[in-house]
């Protein structure tokens, strides 16, 4: 009796000992908007931060890029530079689609696969020092069809700074349509997974969210875990699938735009707008003019979804430049650029040529090329003829000339086009500060016609529309 009394004191005093050391369970923290980082210094998130999914399909390809991006858009008194080192993202799709590995050029149709190695194959991280990719999955059978993952930096040093009114590409997934179809809004949505559901996740919840350490903004309260500090905010996820570009042209006979269809496209003088239906009713005029034409998006988002509520829409289309310009009669000498238009992003190079066209021979051209020095830096990379010479003038203008024979009398034939040079520009950080296209223009030609011709019988030099530089599209 005394041993068993013993035992019962030595388990009280071991309980007793347990006790003391049994810890409370940290329970997550809800926070409003503005976000915070845990040390209260660092902005993740306000009103303005969006998630965006931005869905394009390549004309030809049919590939479909579906580009994640952290956007800032708050561009008011009050902005402040986000940060963040981590997201997560899902994306649902219908039947019609499968995940497309981009390299091998091979969809994606099998059950559930929670490879990472898998994942890269059909997933392109956008952003260095985001190294860390976890919690993968995607499935494309009857049960589900999703994919998704975590993306993070290791870390917090390689935090992204998203500046006020500045976009972070985070990853690019690709999709290939099963038949080829065009692409539209029902293709793809939101969801969020749960465990229970996907027992080898290595997360609670596969969902779109983002933040920086352990602070997260999230569509859901169910998706967080243990010592998160969060913030609801479902109207800061949206999905946009983007319109194709108008198949639009300058006709310089009628001075009007070919295929332009007013209900449901629109043009501008700026890429900034304001934009209009409806074309001038005299034309665009007989002088060098360039306009930018789009397909119009919706005015506002729908979907009805009980988590998201309406976030998706479809977006405006790419710009098309088209420019208007007096092609001169039969035999006119014509000096203008190709291309014509180009989309680089700041610090690439543009290359642009210069070519001459005419059904009468020539032996001497000379171009005068005026440019914005700010935005643009100029060199060449060819020049043609026996004799060339390339001037710098002063800064943001320049001049070629080309001799392409000795023979002046009966010179050489610009038919079909010859190729005076090909100029090589540097697109500066001033480029995308402007947030507008530039150009390079001819600001005036002159081409010499060989001797054998009679003075009646020399024809003028047209100058073509100025090569247009464009920006990609934002999202």
């Amino acid at each position: 009796m005394k041993k068993s009394r013993m035992t019962l004191q030595k388990l009280l005093v071991i309980l007793f000992m347990l006790a003391l050391f049994v810890v409370t369970p940290v329970l997550a923290t809800e926070s409003a908007l503005p976000l915070l980082s845990k040390d209260q210094i660092n902005q993740i998130a306000d009103k303005d931060t969006m998630f965006i999914t931005h869905f394009s399909q390549d004309p030809l390809s049919k590939v479909i890029a579906a580009t994640v991006v952290v956007k800032n858009d708050n561009h008011g008194s009050d902005a402040t530079t986000n940060i963040i080192n981590g997201v997560g993202i899902e994306i649902s799709f219908s039947s019609k689609v499968a995940p497309y590995n981009y390299s091998a050029s091979q969809s994606y149709n099998g059950g559930l696969n929670f490879s990472n190695t898998d994942f890269n194959k059909y997933c392109d991280t956008l952003t260095a020092g985001f190294d860390v990719i976890g919690s993968t999955a995607m499935c494309n059978d009857s049960s589900y069809r999703f994919i998704g993952g975590t993306i993070s930096s290791s870390n917090n040093n390689n935090r992204l700074e998203i500046a006020p009114g500045g976009t972070a590409e985070i990853a690019r997934f690709y999709f290939m349509p099963q038949n080829g179809e065009a692409l539209d809004l029902e293709m793809f949505s939101y969801q969020i997974l749960n465990y229970s559901q996907l027992p080898d996740l290595g997360l609670i919840k596969l969902a779109t969210w983002f933040g920086y350490g352990t602070n997260f903004l999230v569509p859901n309260k169910s998706i967080v875990i243990e010592s998160d500090t969060y913030c609801i905010n479902p109207d800061a996820f949206k999905l946009h699938i983007e319109r194709p570009k108008p198949d639009v042209s300058a006709n310089n006979t009628t001075k009007r735009i070919n295929n332009y269809d007013s209900t449901t496209m629109e043009w501008s003088d700026s890429i900034n707008g304001p934009f209009f239906a409806n074309e001038p009713a005299e034309g665009f005029g007989n002088t060098l003019r360039t306009v930018f034409v789009r397909v119009k998006g919706d005015s506002g988002y729908s979907g009805n979804d009980p988590l998201y509520g309406d976030y998706k829409k479809y977006v405006d289309s790419p710009l098309v430049p088209v420019s208007f310009f007096n092609q001169g009669g039969e035999g006119d000498y014509t000096l203008y650029f190709v291309p014509e238009f180009t989309t680089t992003l700041p610090g690439e190079f543009v290359y642009v040529d210069l070519m001459l066209k005419s059904t009468v021979n020539y032996w001497q051209v000379m171009a005068d090329i005026t440019f914005d020095p700010d935005i643009l830096e100029c060199d060449y990379s060819y020049l043609a003829g026996h004799v060339a010479a390339y001037q710098i003038v002063a800064p943001g203008r320049i001049r070629v000339w080309s001799f392409p024979a000795y023979n002046i009398i009966v010179g050489i034939p610009c038919n079909p086009p010859v190729h005076i040079s090909k100029l090589k520009f540097n697109t500066t950080e001033a480029f995308a500060n402007s947030g507008s296209p530039t150009q390079v223009t001819i600001n005036y030609g002159q081409v010499n016609a060989p001797g054998n011709l009679k003075a009646n019988q020399i024809p003028p030099t047209v100058i073509g529309p100025p090569a247009v530089i464009l920006l990609p599209p934002s999202y």
